[in-house]
């Protein structure tokens, strides 16, 4: 389908590279306009304090993963690190922030393995996603599979959180390595705690990546900016 799709096309767009070299369309008709983000969406939110109060985050430090409970998110490893990190110290509290997907198996798994650490917070499906966020200092998205431009991703950049992601798919398109973030390779549950702990520890390193991940933001990602693109397209066939 996708080939013939191709075929009748003037011009394919995808959001990503990553799409390009996934679903293979002729080079000469693709182009890349990333997603775009209301940067109107993260402001006059809530006070940090009441958000954290109403979702039970006691500790001075939160790192959060926004995703879906489905084979595609690894919440399995953001609790094993949770529960690595958390041996260690008892300041940081751990957001898993959405709600199963079509198979409850994988919710159910996660709740297991973590229903020992009081510090692991589910909160289900919520619709201030983005207050939680910003109560928050880390954010992490772990996909094994890998995935295109990630709304949570660039969600996290709007807010200046630092992000911790694979090294796949779009996400590499979006986060450079010790810049805005960091990306992992072949790194262990342990490597990774270690990342987090110096980020959470290195106060001017987690406010220089936030604000890194911010200008990244508002120079590629601006729906306003996305749209005058979409515009110029279709004008040229019109």
């Amino acid at each position: 389908m996708n080939q013939i799709n191709f075929a009748f096309s003037n011009i394919i767009i995808s959001n990503s590279y990553a799409g390009i070299e996934s679903f293979n369309p002729p080079r000469r008709k693709s182009i890349v306009i990333y997603n775009g983000i209301d940067l109107k969406r993260f402001e006059n939110l809530p006070d940090k304090n009441l958000i954290r109060e109403k979702y039970g985050i006691k500790t001075p430090f939160a790192v959060v993963m926004v995703a879906s409970f489905t084979q595609n998110k690894d919440y399995n490893r953001f609790i094993r690190i949770a529960n690595i990190i958390c041996q260690e110290r008892n300041d940081i509290s751990f957001l898993c922030v959405g709600g199963p997907g079509n198979d409850n198996s994988y919710f159910e798994l996660a709740k297991k393995e973590a229903e020992n650490n009081p510090l692991i917070i589910f909160t289900g499906i919520i619709s201030e996603v983005e207050a939680l966020v910003n109560a928050c200092d880390i954010g992490v998205l772990f996909s094994p599979y890998g995935e295109g431009i990630s709304n949570a991703i660039l969600e996290y950049l709007a807010l200046k959180k630092p992000v911790i992601a694979y090294d796949s798919g779009g996400s590499k398109e979006i986060i450079k390595n010790g810049e805005n973030g960091f990306l992992i390779k072949k790194e262990n549950d342990i490597q990774i705690s270690k990342i987090i702990i110096e980020l959470i520890d290195n106060y001017e390193l987690r406010i220089q990546l936030g604000e890194n991940g911010r200008k990244k933001i508002e120079e590629y990602f601006n729906i306003e900016n996305i749209g005058k693109e979409y515009m110029n397209i279709y004008n040229r066939f019109i």
